[in-house]
């Protein structure tokens, strides 16, 4: 983000303040969560799908599949949390979260003719990614 776009939202000094004093200013961010919507015309066809993505993922709680959806190695050091969960809680439509670290992904269907992915991380360091605004291209 350019530093005058930054500048303007935190008008606490002026640009000859800042210029004075050798302020300047950049972004950081603690957590981040991104989603993805795949829109299906038809309610049997985002059924099928979903069958499907269950069946292909029965193993995915193991540590070589989180492995491939984290693109993190999974050592003997690691200590965070390590797992996948099928929810249903007695909705239509079952909810797959798998957790790595700090953050998970989660897939569920929702306003009956969406596929829904989200992920999220309360700490991006987990993934090898700093905490700079300019990161958030590589972090995605």
């Amino acid at each position: 983000m350019r530093s005058e776009v930054v500048a303007h939202l935190t008008p606490f000094f002026s640009a000859r303040e800042r210029e004075e004093a050798g302020c300047r200013h950049r972004l950081f961010f603690s957590q981040v969560e991104f989603c993805d919507n795949l829109v299906f015309r038809r309610r049997s066809a985002l059924d099928n799908l979903g069958e499907r993505l269950l069946d292909a993922n029965r193993t995915i709680g193991q540590p070589k599949k989180i492995t491939m959806i984290f693109g993190r190695r999974i050592t003997k050091q690691y200590r965070g949390k390590l797992q996948t969960e099928i929810e249903d809680m007695d909705l239509p439509n079952p909810v797959i979260r798998s957790h790595y670290g700090n953050g998970f992904i989660k897939q569920y269907v929702r306003d009956h003719l969406i596929l829904r992915t989200e992920s999220a991380s309360n700490n991006v360091k987990d993934y090898g990614v700093n905490k700079s605004v300019e990161n958030l291209a590589v972090l995605r």
